[in-house]
């Protein structure tokens, strides 16, 4: 039961990564245009924040992947799933709003100079 819990976990969790990962940025880009209007750094920021993504959420993800408890049911392998993909999911949404907060620091303070 660990093996299959394995299996799906790494298939959901990298979908997720990779799905969330690819959609903030194609969609972050005009922000980071309008941040940086100047060449191509915008591009380089966005890719450098896109490596960064994909390094801290698939290794955490690798990180979680021991199940904590034994699992011998279908319904704990559910619950251990639904437990790690869940809190997968906060944490790229807590990282996702903190570079909101950053980004708009940033942007909020070059307008200012």
């Amino acid at each position: 039961m660990q093996w299959i819990y394995i299996i799906i976990y790494l298939i959901l969790a990298l979908l997720i990564i990779f799905a969330v990962g690819g959609h903030l940025f194609k969609n972050g880009t005009p922000f980071l245009k309008a941040l940086f209007p100047s060449g191509e750094l915008d591009l380089y920021i966005n890719r450098l924040l896109l490596t960064g993504y994909y390094l801290l959420n698939i290794g955490y993800a690798v990180y979680n992947l021991v199940a904590h408890e034994t699992i011998q049911s279908n319904a704990s392998l559910i619950q251990e799933l639904a437990h790690n993909i869940g809190f997968l999911c906060l944490i790229l949404g807590a990282i996702h709003f903190s570079n909101l907060i950053v980004l708009y620091q940033v942007s909020k303070s070059s307008i200012n100079n």
